[in-house]
């Protein structure tokens, strides 16, 4: 299974995270260093150190391509490699999944049925960054696995240091005391992939007083 589909349902210790590394593959045709990205989808939190990795791949038509090794089939090598840790938000249930990002406080409030979660993303990276969401993404589960529609509010543009407000709202979800699991994709147009996301599991919202 994948690890956006049950990592909410698990607990802290064995939520699945997804962990990026920066990769530098040497190409064969040109020695000329290229940065890549190396995506491992379903690393365990508690995992802290991959011992051994090896990249497979083809390189036809370049020197590693001879004719006992017509496809240019190659294996790297690496290891140890040091897995980052997640950088978990203020509840120490939430985080969002990207490494050049910071979850800020979760604040929440009630608009009749729904509920809206509202917190900051914080660009901790050099450049200013865009991330993409699509608006009616993501899910939301309370204790007896009942499942709730959200649609989420954010602006593009990510401009470095500067904390971005961004709301989500869970659809006739304000009467709910607990959430087991919540998650909003959003998309890095400059990265490969687009899994980076908020996830919150074990959530009891707190309303403010008055």
């Amino acid at each position: 299974p994948s690890s956006r589909s049950i990592s909410l349902a698990l607990s802290v210790e064995d939520c699945i995270a997804i962990i990026r590394e920066f990769c530098s593959l040497q190409y064969a045709s040109t020695k000329a260093p290229h940065l890549s990205y190396l995506f491992l989808p379903t690393v365990p939190w508690k995992v802290n150190k991959i011992t051994t990795l090896v990249i497979e791949g083809r390189a036809p038509n370049s020197l590693k391509s001879t004719k006992n090794n017509y496809y240019g089939e190659y294996a790297y090598k690496l290891g140890p490699v040091d897995v980052p840790k997640v950088k978990l938000g203020s509840t120490g249930t939430s985080a969002f999944l990207h490494p050049d990002f910071t979850l800020g406080e979760i604040k929440v409030v009630t608009m009749g049925s729904d509920l809206v979660l509202e917190y900051t993303l914080t660009n901790n990276s050099s450049k200013d960054k865009k991330l993409y969401v699509d608006s009616f993404k993501g899910f939301a589960y309370d204790e007896d696995g009942n499942k709730y529609s959200m649609s989420t509010e954010s602006p593009d543009a990510f401009p470095s240091g500067i904390p971005v407000k961004v709301s989500t709202t869970i659809h006739n979800g304000s009467g709910i005391t607990k959430f087991s699991g919540i998650e909003v994709p959003f998309r890095d147009p400059s990265l490969k992939w687009d899994t980076c996301c908020l996830r919150v599991w074990n959530f009891k919202p707190e309303l403010p007083t008055n």
